[in-house]
């Protein structure tokens, strides 16, 4: 017991901690090389994000590019020696053919599956573990600073909160966190319009802003 105590102490102190992404089940187009190239492609996607260097970014985007034509080009040429193995050398040429052909294959899939399997097995060895909110690790500062970095210019997701709101909503949050004066950002005005219609547009913009800053203080 001391001797597990004393290794653990010396390897915490002077052993680096490495982060490593895990997939339980790997695409079958996935071989070696590709997968070192993602492993080099995440490392230097980690890089980036600490020096924020455009030289990293770029090495990035190359490696990312890179790993993405090889994924493409192993998943055709997977997909076309499938299809030269199960080759019986006839031609379907009718169409009442294919369908019929297109039924069967797809009516037996489900118990063809259902007969491989292992009999009297739990349904919950299925379910993965989700980890307790209590348990959840959340960097304020970080959150921060990528709510500070989103593109304005990016489609909002299925909650409607579009890039440009969710970025001031970031700089709100830091502004009442250090309790200063909401002026370290400044509303888009439309170049060419009438009095009244900017008018109406600072309105909308203000309220929507305003509407947002109550959602993060009451929720």
């Amino acid at each position: 017991l001391a001797l597990h105590c004393m290794y653990n102490e010396i390897a915490n102190e002077h052993l680096e901690k490495r982060k490593a992404k895990v997939r339980i089940y790997s695409l079958p187009w996935i071989n070696g090389e590709i997968r070192k190239l993602m492993n080099k492609q995440y490392k230097q996607l980690r890089k980036a994000q600490i020096t924020n260097s455009p030289v990293d970014w770029k090495l990035y985007k190359d490696l990312r590019n890179e790993v993405h034509r090889k994924l493409k080009r192993a998943e055709s040429m997977y997909y076309l020696e499938t299809l030269e193995n199960i080759r019986n050398g006839r031609t379907l040429i009718f169409d009442d053919t294919e369908a019929n052909t297109l039924n069967q294959f797809f009516s037996t899939i489900g118990e063809n599956h259902a007969s491989n399997q292992e009999e009297n097995v739990n349904p919950l060895s299925y379910i993965c573990r989700v980890t307790p909110v209590i348990d959840v690790d959340f960097p304020v500062e970080a959150f921060s600073r990528k709510l500070k970095s989103v593109n304005p210019k990016k489609a909002h997701g299925a909650d409607s909160w579009s890039a440009k709101e969710i970025k001031i909503a970031g700089i709100i949050w830091t502004d009442i966190r250090n309790a200063e004066n909401m002026n370290s950002f400044k509303l888009a005005l439309k170049k060419k319009s009438r009095l009244m219609e900017t008018n109406s547009y600072i309105k909308r913009q203000c309220n929507n802003l305003n509407r947002r800053t109550e959602d993060l203080i009451y929720y």
